[in-house]
């Protein structure tokens, strides 16, 4: 890896600029830099752009030492790595923020922990990265347009998020999610211990659950094969009786909510939700349901996560046992939970908004 090397006068143009930026801006000084010294000039003369520690670098050892260079620091420092070493490091993860402490410390010919005290003692962590739906071009603007309209609806009326219905479908499996990297046994010796990952037997749980106000709707196991006539008659009964039990200003004043699976999307279903709901949200519906957005539906980002959660904690050896724990964990969701779970429907609207319909989980 070769590395630029700053004569004094360059560090001097570069603490100029961070003299010029605002609040002493160590992103604003770059940009100063790259405006004085970069843009509009022929390539022949443009320069190098320090990287964003080089700056930071350069101000802590004017202000420790009174110097621009680490080897003028004061003599008999106690160091057990160089000055110049933890600069070639930080600069290297400002290139390179996805590299790994074992990789860069090969590269730099030092044990990798040295790597991670110095990125620790810069105030820097290592972050995981988190899954994300991917979305299309044609994605951004419908969720947007969602966002906006269940942002006005909130706004005009507070009781509002508490009327609409959020329904989901989901299937549990009997391998169920298996981390190996979070699984340990703990020994004196090793025990040579596995996990079991394929079965002889194996069987699928389809669930349907809802989410009305702080009351749980469901869950109700599906047959193994989810059509538009199933999903009807569900519809038409076992999810028609149960809002026959809310009062009646409730039952007339319910915003249903699906998504866009296929079975949602059948002629017949839609003619009945047009018939029984005033305003219903889905694909087709009065309320477009934007596609590719598990983070704005409760259903998605809040239940299936806890219930999934608690299921797999421990092998299921037989379909009633998944069956009984579905059902458990559905009964330990508390009525405080969905009020959280709600509230951050709002939140997320307004993330979504900000970040014109793009990716905002890792901002919440």
């Amino acid at each position: 890896m070769s590395r630029h090397v700053y004569s004094n006068s360059e560090f001097y143009e570069m603490m100029l600029c961070v003299g010029a930026a605002r609040n002493n801006s160590i992103y604003e000084a770059r940009q100063i830099y790259r405006q004085r010294f970069i843009d509009g000039r022929p390539p022949a003369e443009q320069r190098h752009l320090p990287p964003y520690s080089v700056f930071r670098n350069m101000c802590l050892r004017l202000q420790r030492t009174g110097s621009f260079h680490a080897d003028r620091e004061a003599a008999g420092r106690p160091t057990s790595r160089p000055a110049d070493v933890e600069e070639l490091i930080l600069e290297h993860f400002d290139e390179n923020p996805r590299t790994s402490t074992r990789r860069a410390g090969a590269l730099f010919g030092v044990n990798h922990m040295l790597v991670w005290h110095t990125l620790h003692e810069d105030g820097q962590h290592p972050y995981h990265f988190r899954r994300t739906q991917e979305l299309t071009p044609a994605d951004y603007q419908p969720r947007m347009n969602f966002c906006r309209w269940y942002r006005s609806r909130a706004e005009a009326d507070p009781s509002f998020t508490k009327k609409v219905l959020w329904t989901d479908e989901a299937s549990f499996t009997r391998n169920g999610i298996l981390n190996l990297h979070n699984g340990h046994v703990w020994s004196h010796t090793n025990p040579h211990a596995s996990s079991q990952s394929n079965f002889q037997h194996q069987w699928r749980i389809n669930v349907w659950a809802g989410i009305y106000g702080n009351r749980v709707l469901g869950p109700i196991i599906l047959p193994a094969r989810f059509t538009g006539p199933v999903y009807l008659n569900l519809l038409a009964g076992e999810i028609e009786n149960m809002l026959e039990d809310l009062p009646l200003r409730e039952y007339m004043d319910v915003i249903f909510q699906h998504d866009g699976a296929a079975a949602h999307f059948e002629r017949r279903v839609r003619g009945y939700l047009d018939a029984r709901f005033p305003e219903w949200i889905g694909r087709g519906g009065p309320v477009p349901w934007p596609a590719r957005s598990p983070d704005l539906t409760v259903v998605k980002y809040f239940v299936w996560g806890y219930v999934k959660k608690s299921v797999y904690a421990h092998e299921c050896s037989t379909r009633e046992e998944m069956e009984e724990k579905i059902h458990a964990a559905f009964a330990s969701i508390t009525p405080d939970m969905l009020q959280s779970a709600r509230t951050s429907m709002l939140r997320r609207t307004e993330l979504c908004l900000d970040k014109e319909g793009g990716h905002f989980k890792p901002f919440l």
